[in-house]
């Protein structure tokens, strides 16, 4: 990492090694050294971006590093940042008066994606005086403010010399302005601070001696629940607020970092609600703002879906906040949904909704084994997104993790994977992959042990229902079960016309579960298996939304409002969520309109070329009749 206009290295800058395949972000420092190389990282195999922060320089580069580490060393080459040559001040105000707490003004460049500039106010700063000042470089900015309880319009400055701005607030809405709390705490002995303005969860763990080994005066520890945090293209706030906190010795002088071996772990709540479109519980990251970047440190975290909370030990004390990671998934898990876990969702230019949306998963993916013993082919269907150019293979002998990928040469339905070993158990995934590297979801994998033998041996995914497949039939009930039914509630003595009634409704509920449970699977890629999931199939058999999301099902959401209305769906609109949802997850409709259904029905069949037989396709005919523009 070098300075620009010396192109001497610089030391204290946090590189971001974000993984293209999952979105996850691997972080790390760069050292003093004046060595062409002056960062070095362990990072699992991948394709990575690379891009590069430090407090004072801007990271002026158009377009980020790539790097590829495939079981041995690899280079990014180098990232250079630059320092702004003009200046905008200005002051931040309140009333007409400066702000004299605590805030930042955040800067996003207009023309370069990623290019930020964040600057604390000052709080020193007399009445009537400047209270911030940032270097920029030429260009169009937009600026906004953020404190405790405010928030500026976003302002457009274009920078062509020095500038001012000055950036009047406005309340933040539904919050209220809360005093810091403050709790003792002894150093050498440790202790649990908590708060209930923050949640009633929260919490922060000091070790013994985590504060001072050596220190046994009772310090203090103040936290205070804050919007003066920001978002960064480095990570989306989540719930908008964060928690600032901050321990003290006994003589009231603020302690910053740990001292000795001693941890400090911090415990935040979140709202589910709060969560963007698409993005999972398991793809939440508890931050620390780093003020020697001006930007978040990502911190390894431990996301607890029940009680929904996210905890990890502090490296420093700070703003504490909690972001959401990219994709889920780490390494790829496909029992988890794949490679990326829940991506945040966007357009294809990334506009207005988060991340980039995922085509979909490849079809009619199969192995075949001609019986080389080290050998194996892979085929599948031409993908129906004409953008999808290359795909990848996920290897793994657990069917767990998939650390192995490989990309196929660009538009192929077929590749042969070489250097296996005969008689090892491999499964192996697939996924399509676009230009620009956003991926879909994989396909389960099919495990395969290769052999040599004569005749051609082919593997598929079964006879499970595809979780893209949108005409998938209702299950038969089968012969046996009927002959049951009728044994069990046709004694001689019952009315026929009753003992009928009752088998049918008997068969109309198997079948309703039966094809309840195929639609979990379209959601979650799994059937169900603890009993929170066969709660939520026993809510798809009522009509009611379960509560587990599913990110997949969200972006197909997408795709198919789109597909339907010929429009883009506006996620800022509540209206427009609620159809998203009664695509994804279904409902009941109150008051039901027969010729509404049956216009939707026509307005199906003319986007899918068939009939609605499934809950997921009714589901779509109950927004096309219900809530979409095509609807009455």
């Amino acid at each position: 990492v070098r300075d620009d206009l010396t192109n001497s290295t610089i030391a204290g800058a946090t590189v971001m090694f974000i993984n293209i395949y999952t979105n996850r972000v691997i972080q790390a420092t760069s050292d003093a050294t004046d060595d062409d190389d002056n960062i070095s990282v362990q990072l699992p195999n991948g394709k990575y971006t690379v891009i590069a922060s430090k407090s004072g320089y801007i990271d002026t580069n158009l377009t980020p590093n790539t790097v590829t580490v495939s079981g041995a060393s690899a280079d990014f080459g180098s990232r250079a940042l630059g320092k702004g040559d003009k200046t905008l001040s200005g002051r931040v105000t309140t009333g007409g008066e400066n702000w004299t707490g605590d805030g930042k003004v955040i800067a996003t460049n207009d023309d370069i994606d990623g290019m930020t500039v964040i600057a604390d106010l000052d709080t020193t700063a007399a009445s009537g005086a400047d209270n911030y000042s940032m270097k920029l470089v030429n260009g169009n900015w937009t600026v906004k403010a953020h404190v405790d309880g405010g928030v500026s319009a976003e302002t457009s400055v274009t920078i062509s010399a020095n500038a001012t701005q000055d950036l009047a607030l406005s309340a933040v809405e539904s919050y209220t302005v809360k005093e810091a709390k403050v709790g003792s705490i002894t150093p050498s002995q440790g202790g649990v601070v908590k708060n209930t303005d923050v949640g009633d969860s929260f919490a922060v763990n000091f070790e013994a001696g985590a504060l001072g080994a050596n220190d046994s005066n009772v310090g203090s520890v103040e936290t205070k629940i804050t919007t003066s945090v920001v978002s960064t293209p480095r990570g989306e706030l989540i719930g908008g607020t964060g928690v600032k906190i901050t321990p003290k010795d006994s003589n009231g002088q603020p302690i910053s970092s740990l001292s000795g071996d001693g941890t400090a772990t911090v415990t935040l709540p979140y709202d589910e609600d709060d969560l963007p479109f698409g993005l999972q519980e398991d793809d939440l990251v508890l931050a620390v703002w780093d003020d020697t970047v001006d930007d978040w440190k990502y911190l390894a975290t431990t996301v607890d879906e029940t009680n929904n909370t996210v905890t990890a030990a502090a490296p420093h004390f700070s703003d504490f906040g909690i972001l959401g990671n990219g994709g889920g998934g780490g390494q790829a898990a496909v029992q988890g949904g794949g490679p990326g876990g829940g991506n945040a969702i966007s357009n294809e230019n990334g506009e207005g909704l988060g991340l980039a949306l995922r085509p979909f998963t490849p079809t009619g993916f199969k192995i075949i084994d001609y019986g080389y013993g080290n050998r194996l082919t892979l085929e599948w269907d031409e993908h129906e997104d004409p953008n999808v150019n290359t795909y990848s293979v996920y290897r793994s002998q657990d069917g767990l993790n998939f650390p192995h990928v490989v990309v196929t040469e660009e538009y192929v339905t077929s590749t042969v994977i070489m250097d296996l070993e005969e008689g090892v158990e491999y499964y192996f995934a697939l996924a399509a992959r676009r230009p620009n590297a956003v991926e879909s979801y994989v396909t389960k994998p099919i495990k395969v042990t290769p052999s040599r033998h004569e005749e051609p041996i082919v593997y598929t995914l079964g006879e499970d229902i595809d979780v893209e497949d949108i005409s998938a039939p209702i299950p038969e009930v089968p012969e046996e079960v009927v002959e049951e039914v009728d044994d069990v509630i046709a004694p001689g003595e019952r009315v026929a016309d009753v003992v009928a009634d009752a088998r049918r409704t008997f068969v109309s509920l198997y079948k309703r579960i039966l094809s309840s449970q195929e639609e979990f699977y379209r959601l979650y890629g799994r059937y169900p298996e603890s009993n929170r999931d066969i709660v939520d199939m026993m809510r798809i058999v009522n009509e009611e939304r379960p509560e587990q999301r599913s990110a997949v099902a969200e972006q197909r959401a997408l795709e198919i409002f789109t597909r339907v209305t010929g429009t883009e769906p506006d996620t800022s609109s509540t209206f427009h969520l609620e159809m998203l949802n009664m695509i994804a997850y279904g409902g009941k409709v109150d008051h039901r309109n027969l010729e509404a259904e049956a216009a939707a029905v026509g307005r199906f069949v003319e986007v899918f070329g068939g009939l609605p037989s499934t809950i997921h396709d009714w589901n779509i005919v109950k927004f096309i009749g219900y809530l979409s523009p095509l609807g009455p």
